[in-house]
């Protein structure tokens, strides 16, 4: 015979008395974080990465710690990230820049310019598909281009690239504020992929001169 656990209504403990652990989030120690890193960066350009809710650690709370420590950039995953985070900058350091790292939604573009998004362009389509919703608007709207030099899952592949690099026109009156990739193991400060992937993206920005670029992740920087 099995005997069935007891409910009773109304008998619910409070959920700090039930967990099997309590997190704790610093937000000081947070904004210390960011503050290291800008000192680390050689020009001090750091961005913050907020997505999945900052890592579970609250993007509500960690975004405005880290725009009161200075940050301006903010990235996010997915547009609806976009979408949530926008409302609580603005309501502590308007204007901020929220790129949104899985490139644009097609047939979603005008939830990028309303909520003042920048897609992080990943591929020829997301190039043209964005282009295209920008010509029948008054002006032209930024986004940034993503440029894989080895991850393998983000970014524009190297026959797009060549494509890009030789019909410079594709990119004509677009507004990029950034070109960028990631590093995939700069965990290991010895491993060859980084001094690879270094020399990759150098090449990419040759050909796409007159950018801001960004390459380094958290381990990159240090």
């Amino acid at each position: 015979m099995t005997t069935s656990p007891t409910v009773t209504e109304g008998a619910t403990q409070p959920a700090p008395d039930r967990a099997y652990a309590t997190l704790t989030v610093d937000l000081d120690k947070i904004r210390d974080n960011y503050r290291i890193l800008k000192r680390e960066c050689y020009d001090g350009a750091v961005g913050a990465v907020v997505k999945a809710d900052a890592y579970g650690l609250g993007i509500d709370r960690v975004a405005p710690a880290l725009a009161k420590a200075g940050a301006r950039s903010f990235f996010v995953a997915h547009l609806d990230e976009g979408i949530r985070l926008r409302p609580v900058l603005e309501s502590v350091v308007p204007g901020c820049s929220v790129y949104v790292l899985n490139g644009l939604l097609v047939g979603a573009e005008g939830d990028y310019a309303r909520h003042g998004l920048q897609p992080v362009l990943n591929s020829l389509a997301e190039i043209e598909a964005w282009k295209s919703y920008n010509l029948g608007q008054s002006s032209f709207l930024p986004a940034a281009l993503h440029i894989d030099t080895g991850m393998n899952r983000l970014g524009l592949p190297g026959d797009e690239l060549d494509i890009l690099a030789d019909e410079p026109e594709r990119l004509q009156g677009l507004i990029i504020t950034l070109c960028m990739s990631h590093l995939a193991c700069a965990e290991d400060p010895n491993h060859t992929m980084n001094r690879r992937q270094l020399e990759s993206f150098k090449s990419a920005t040759a050909r796409l001169p007159g950018y801001l670029a960004s390459l380094a992740n958290s381990s990159g920087i240090f």
